[in-house]
């Protein structure tokens, strides 16, 4: 009878022990795992989508009516264009082209076109006497505003223009 008492007394221990271990495992550990799957999903969405005031360039102008076929003809032959060579769609009427290479002489051409590869709007670009620039005075403003924003995607436009960066062209 002693014995039958110990080995249910005995029992109900390691049975109360061992729900007891799984209460506190379940204690400890889904907060934890409830806390990383939130913080991973929280900081997937802030790096998966840029903040909505910011402009950005989208990587492949799916969405343009232009023939970019010419343009990227016309950049993929190009001489000095090693370092940099990018095509940009602007609001599905304008083309420009920015190229930069280690070359003695023509080292950058950055270009503003209309809908053709033959419409040349603006152009800033090295020559063997030095910068050479020409610009439509009624375009000379956004020229300039992507002349000194080269390194944003959206070459400092913002929201008023749609720009769109090709990934045509071989890096």
């Amino acid at each position: 009878m002693k014995n039958e008492f110990f080995q249910s007394v005995q029992s109900d221990n390691t049975q109360h022990t061992s729900n007891c271990f799984g209460d506190v495992t379940r204690f400890l550990f889904l907060p934890i795992i409830f806390s990383v799957v939130i913080a991973a999903g929280l900081l997937s969405s802030c790096v998966a989508r840029p903040m909505e005031h910011e402009a950005v360039a989208s990587p492949t102008p799916r969405e343009t009516s232009l023939d970019l076929r010419p343009f990227v003809e016309m950049a993929q032959n190009a001489s000095c264009s090693d370092v940099k060579n990018r095509l940009y769609v602007i609001n599905d009427r304008l083309v420009f082209w920015t190229s930069v290479g280690n070359c003695d002489d023509a080292g950058y051409a950055h270009i503003l076109y209309g809908t053709t590869p033959q419409e040349k709007l603006c152009f800033l670009v090295d020559s063997f006497v030095g910068p050479q620039a020409s610009c439509q005075p009624e375009l000379d403003v956004i020229f300039q505003t992507i002349l000194d924003n080269l390194d944003q995607p959206d070459l400092g436009l913002g929201d008023a223009h749609r720009v769109m960066l090709t990934d045509l062209l071989a890096p």
